[in-house]
């Protein structure tokens, strides 16, 4: 996509809600939202970082004094090559949270942060790929 010099639109930036600000790490539930009628991911597909990313985002807009529905786009538009994202809402103040990251520009360390959280282990094949430079190299010996 980068090398094209393609955009991306974003959307689902609050896992479904997840990131709203209205749930805490271990929290799967809240009495009132559609979580509550079982509309949240099954439990078994949370990934396991997903009470610290969530955990970090919360102390992050904390600290800055701002919306966790807020801080989590700006955290999705802050990615490079996101042009632009979708927001969905059921209510005019979940609507009003989400538009407030328009005006929210994150500080760099803020968003290494929530990236270094949200860090996905490599798979296959960049597992393998990742240092077989160095692996060929160590292979051979010459002098």
């Amino acid at each position: 996509m980068r090398r094209r010099g393609l955009g991306l639109v974003a959307y689902w930036n609050l896992a479904a809600g997840f990131l709203s600000g209205k749930y805490r790490p271990g929290m799967r539930e809240v009495s009132g939202s559609r979580s509550e009628e079982g509309w949240l991911f099954p439990y078994e597909h949370f990934h396991p970082q997903a009470d610290e990313v969530l955990r970090s985002l919360l102390d992050e807009a904390d600290k800055l004094a701002v919306n966790p529905a807020a801080m989590a786009i700006a955290w999705v538009k802050a990615k490079t090559g996101v042009t632009s994202t979708l927001v969905g809402a059921r209510t005019l103040e979940q609507l009003k949270s989400s538009l407030e990251a328009d005006r929210l520009e994150l500080p760099e360390e803020v968003v290494e942060r929530l990236d270094s959280v949200s860090e996905l282990s490599a798979r296959y094949p960049r597992w393998m790929e990742e240092g077989q430079t160095a692996r060929r190299e160590g292979a051979i010996s010459i002098e």
